[in-house]
C-alpha cells in the first residue's frame, strides 16, 4: 500500500515540475528539460533560423510605444494642464455629426423605375456594403434625410435604372462645412 502511494506522489511531483516549464531561462534554444508544449516554440525558431543562414536569435520582443505626436516638426505637443486651459473656436459646437438632404428629380426616368445607392465616396469603387441608403426611385424621385459623420466629406450616388442595357448613372457630392447642406441631383 506504501508504494503505490509513493509512485503516485512522485508521479504528481514529476507532472507538476514539467507543467511549469523545469527552468530554460527563456532563451530559445532548444528544449532544456521543459514539457512539451515549449518544444513547438523552440522547434518553429530552430527550423526558421535554419532555413536563414544567420545564426539563431533570441526570441523577437515588442517594439517601443511610438512617440507621442508633436504640434510641429521636432517640438512636443503642449500638455493641457486643465479644462480651463482649452481653447474651443466659437464656431465649434463639437458636432460629431451633421445633416444633409439629398433631393433626387430625374426627368429622364419619369414612368421608370430606379434604384438608388448612395455610399461614401473613396475614390475608388463603390463599396455597397457601407452605402448610407439603397432604396428605389419612382419617376426617378425620391428625397432622403441623411445624418452623417464628419469624417465622411464626400458621398456618391449610383442610380440604375431597372430596365435592361441600362447604364448607372454617377452623381457625387463634397461636405463644404455648412450647416445646412442639400444634394440636389437633377
Amino acid at each position: 500500500m506504501k508504494q503505490p502511494i509513493t509512485l503516485l506522489t512522485a508521479l504528481c511531483l514529476s507532472l507538476t515540475l514539467s507543467a511549469c516549464g523545469g527552468g530554460g531561462g527563456g532563451d530559445g534554444g532548444g528544449n532544456q528539460g521543459g514539457s512539451g508544449s515549449a518544444s513547438p516554440l523552440a522547434a518553429s525558431t530552430t527550423s526558421s533560423s535554419s532555413t536563414n543562414s544567420a545564426p539563431a536569435n533570441p526570441a523577437p520582443t515588442l517594439a517601443p510605444a511610438p512617440p507621442a505626436p508633436t504640434s510641429g516638426p521636432g517640438t512636443p505637443a503642449p500638455q493641457v494642464q486643465n479644462i480651463e486651459s482649452l481653447s474651443i473656436a466659437a464656431d465649434n459646437n463639437l458636432a460629431s455629426t451633421y445633416q444633409v438632404t439629398v433631393d433626387v428629380n430625374l426627368t429622364q426616368l419619369a414612368g421608370k423605375q430606379a434604384y438608388i445607392a448612395i455610399c461614401p465616396n473613396s475614390g475608388a469603387s463603390i463599396e455597397y456594403e457601407k452605402c448610407v441608403v439603397k432604396a428605389s426611385l419612382d419617376d426617378g424621385i425620391g428625397s432622403f434625410d441623411l445624418t452623417l459623420p464628419n469624417h465622411l466629406d464626400a458621398l456618391v450616388a449610383e442610380i440604375t435604372p431597372m430596365e435592361a442595357n441600362s447604364s448607372p448613372l454617377i452623381y457625387t457630392w463634397d461636405f463644404n462645412n455648412q450647416a445646412q447642406n442639400t444634394w440636389l441631383i437633377p
